[in-house]
C-alpha cells in the first residue's frame, strides 16, 4: 500500500485488517516497485495525493505484465479516475466506505488472477 497521508494510511490498514487482508506499507513508487518484484503481492493500493502524473507513469510501466499485482487507486481526483479507466484498474473515489474498498480490492485481485492465467 502506498498512501502518503499518515491518518488515512492508518485507517486503511485498520480497515484491511477487519476484512482479513494483510497490509505492507511502502513510502514511494520506487519502494512499491521493489516490493512488487521481491514479494509479488496480490493487490497494490495506491493513493496518489496530488501527484497523478507520477501515478500514471507508475501504472503504465506495468502494462501487459501478468506478474504485477492488481491495482486499486484511491483518490478524489478526476485525473486519477481517468488513469484508472485508461489502464483498466480498480478505482475507489474518496471519501469511501469499507464495502467500496473491499469490492475494489476483490475486483483487483480477481483481475490479477485472470491476467496471470491468460498469460500462461
Amino acid at each position: 500500500m502506498l498512501v502518503d497521508d499518515r491518518d488515512l494510511r492508518s485507517a486503511i490498514v485498520d480497515l484491511l485488517s477487519e476484512i482479513g487482508w494483510d497490509a505492507e506499507v511502502v513510502t514511494s513508487y520506487r519502494a512499491a516497485r521493489d516490493a512488487i518484484l521481491a514479494r509479488r503481492p496480490g493487490v497494490l493500493l495506491v493513493e496518489p495525493g496530488l501527484h497523478v502524473d507520477l501515478l500514471e507513469r507508475f501504472v503504465s510501466g506495468f502494462e501487459d505484465r501478468a506478474s504485477v499485482p492488481g491495482l486499486v487507486i484511491l483518490s478524489d481526483l478526476a485525473d486519477a479516475a481517468r488513469v484508472a479507466d485508461e489502464h483498466d484498474v480498480a478505482f475507489v473515489r474518496a471519501p469511501f466506505d469499507l464495502e467500496d474498498l473491499s469490492d475494489a480490492l476483490e475486483w483487483a485481485r480477481c483481475a490479477r488472477v485472470a491476467a496471470h492465467a491468460s498469460s500462461r
